[in-house]
């Protein structure tokens, strides 16, 4: 969001990330506040999560007709 102030950003979000009664919480700050990963890191950061497969929606069984969970 740009805002002029937090206010101003908290209204912005909530119309535009709760506009499905999806949310409970917003969390805005300054984007200078924002720490990423590096894209180099991805494999050191994320493949631990491929041996979870407890994680994954693999389990359920998926009605015909439905092809997107």
């Amino acid at each position: 969001m740009h805002a002029a102030d937090g206010k101003m950003a908290l209204e912005h979000a909530r119309d535009t990330y709760t506009r499905r009664m999806e949310g409970v919480s917003l969390w805005v700050l300054p984007s200078a506040q924002i720490i990423a990963s590096d894209p180099g890191d991805a494999a050191a950061l994320f493949a631990p999560a491929e041996d979870k497969i407890y994680r994954h929606p693999t389990f359920y069984k998926i009605p015909d007709g439905i092809t997107h969970i």
